[in-house]
């Protein structure tokens, strides 16, 4: 039953009272929840208060509800690493290397073209908004589902007519080409999360609502800080994870 004096609303103390029996394993994934008749008998509340249980259940992803069927506990997606890690500049992976179960992330899709860059970033490397940049947009998936997706932007000076141009960059990737070119690379990257936007929620196959990681890296040359490159990084929260080695 709930708890009349709580400030909690009814339906938030059913839904975080149906959230610790999913973490505990009385519904695994699959599993069917008892209908809004039987949670509302069960916690001596109305329906319509069942049904924003529901509902809570599933804006945060634990449940789906399947027309004329109910809801069902979502299965556990496999959380795969991506992060960085300098011992594999040299490998083909490059700086840049995910770790997971065994099935790795695989380009399924990358573009370079010449574009403009988005006004909110053009600061990270000294231009105007909509000043023309070396841009890789890359399509992160495994087992054909999209993890996530990278749009990298180059100042014309760093990566006109150098391999970074080129779809394959070679073992190490863009970051070994550019301490081939002299520059010694560093990293400052911010991390949030947010839901997703459509054009995000469509390109990544979610449901609305739901959380993606963002991530804007920034690559500077520690010899006078010159930015050379900023990328932008979209992640499904659910199935990705960032990780850095970090060493003194």
């Amino acid at each position: 039953m709930v708890d009349t004096l709580s400030p909690t609303p009814p339906y938030q103390q059913i839904a975080a009272d149906l959230r610790r029996k999913i973490a505990g394993g009385e519904f695994g994934p699959g599993a069917k929840l008892p209908s809004e008749r039987e949670l509302a008998a069960q916690y001596g509340v109305s329906r319509p208060t069942a049904r924003l249980a529901v509902a809570a259940l599933q804006a945060d992803g634990q449940v789906v509800s399947v027309p004329g069927r109910g809801a069902f506990i979502r299965e556990r997606p496999v959380v795969r690493t991506l992060g960085l890690d300098l011992a594999e500049r040299r490998a083909p992976r490059g700086y840049f290397a995910p770790g997971d179960e065994g099935l790795l992330p695989t380009t399924s899709t990358t573009t370079i073209m010449r574009g403009p860059i988005p006004g909110h970033l053009a600061p990270y490397l000294h231009l105007q908004p909509d000043e023309e940049t070396i841009i890789r947009d890359r399509l992160l998936s495994a087992e054909d589902h999209p993890l996530g997706k990278a749009t990298s932007y180059f100042p014309l000076e760093i990566a006109e007519g150098t391999v970074l141009e080129r779809m394959d960059t070679g073992d190490g990737g863009v970051y070994a080409r550019l301490v081939e070119q002299g520059h010694l690379p560093y990293w400052r990257e911010r991390v949030r999360a947010r839901p997703a936007t459509p054009p995000e929620a469509r390109d990544l196959e979610l449901r609305n609502g739901a959380w993606v990681l963002t991530a804007v890296r920034v690559t500077l040359d520690m010899n006078g800080h010159q930015p050379l490159e900023v990328m932008e990084r979209v992640v499904v929260a659910e199935l990705v994870e960032l990780a850095y080695t970090m060493w003194p």
